[in-house]
């Protein structure tokens, strides 16, 4: 069992002409709504509680979340004041997850088959203060890791190929295994309260390699085919 954040607050700029008239999350996928796409998976694979954060038509959101039941608690984090990107989003949330159950972070438009609750499994048998769902797959950004003496990979570094900017954990390394995020996490709860404030938006990427110091952040390597991302008018339509 574990307890899940669906970030669905974004502007979908991306998709646009698509969120022209509604939200990414309410952009439906075969006739359903991604946001719904999500949330039916995330419960059918054990989630007992699902946050999702609102910003961008907010009102919509809001009120597709109330017509339904969903079979658990649907929690909303109000972003309508300021849009706090993923780590403040995660911030926010600081008082109101349970330390019972791990975290899942899933965003909204991603599409996949991957197995969460494996993904959780693996998560508590190692340990980790976050688990990083990964791929070999081509990407603009790839996350970078060193292999372990256990055979885990430990985050290290992040990469923008068309920029050639680095980040790293602790110093650059030489050999790393890149491998490109699937924007899916599972966390320690504990790792909400080593997140700055949530006064002001920040993106989540920086403080996963901020806590590699210290912390175990490791990734779990899936099949690249059984993932899309469906957050692009190009690859939506394709």
């Amino acid at each position: 069992m574990f307890t899940a954040f669906i970030p669905s607050a974004g502007l979908g700029t991306r998709l646009m002409p698509l969120t022209n008239n509604k939200p990414k999350a309410l952009v439906p996928l075969n006739g359903v709504p991604m946001l719904e796409l999500a949330i039916r998976n995330l419960v059918s694979q054990g989630a007992v509680r699902i946050f999702v954060n609102i910003h961008h038509f907010a009102d919509m959101v809001e009120s597709f979340l109330l017509s339904k039941n969903w079979g658990v608690p649907i929690e909303i984090s109000d972003e309508r004041p300021m849009l706090l990107d993923t780590g403040g989003a995660l911030g926010a949330l600081r008082s109101r997850v349970s330390m019972q159950y791990p975290l899942v972070v899933h965003n909204v438009d991603v599409v996949s088959q991957i197995s969460v609750s494996d993904m959780v499994d693996s998560h508590l048998r190692s340990g980790a203060l976050a688990t990083l769902a990964v791929s070999r797959r081509a990407s603009s950004r790839q996350l970078l890791f060193q292999m372990r003496d256990d055979g885990r990979y430990q985050l290290a570094g992040w990469h923008n190929v068309m920029t050639q900017q680095h980040l790293w954990a602790t110093q650059p390394i030489a050999s790393c295994h890149p491998f490109a995020f699937s924007g899916i996490s599972v966390v320690d709860p504990r790792l909400l309260d080593l997140l700055p404030p949530a006064v002001k938006p920040y993106p989540i990427i920086p403080e996963y390699l901020r806590l590699a110091k210290c912390h175990e952040i490791v990734g779990y390597l899936h099949p690249a085919d059984i993932w899309r991302d469906m957050g692009k008018y190009e690859d939506f339509i394709a």
